[in-house]
């Protein structure tokens, strides 16, 4: 997965992720302030991104994991941003 960001202020980036991924080539736009809050509380575990269409929400998952005696699982719907 190729992950790209560009902003007036901090300039352009561009980052690749090595993932399993079986569908067609899609490209897809979100606000980052949004990513960046899920990834906040998603600690370094592992994160799932379900995506159906350019122009429908995505969904960002983590996988369940424990910290002291609770159970965290968080489900997080965003809409992508239009071009």
């Amino acid at each position: 997965m190729r992950v790209t960001s560009s902003s007036p202020e901090s300039g352009e980036s561009e980052d690749s992720l090595e993932t399993s991924y079986g569908g067609d080539p899609l490209v897809m736009g979100f606000n980052s302030r949004y990513v960046l809050d899920f990834m906040k509380v998603a600690g370094d575990g592992n994160v799932r991104f379900h995506f159906k269409a350019p122009d429908a929400p995505g969904e960002f998952r983590t996988d369940k994991t424990s910290e002291g005696d609770r159970e965290y699982n968080y489900r997080y719907i965003v809409m992508p941003v239009r071009s």
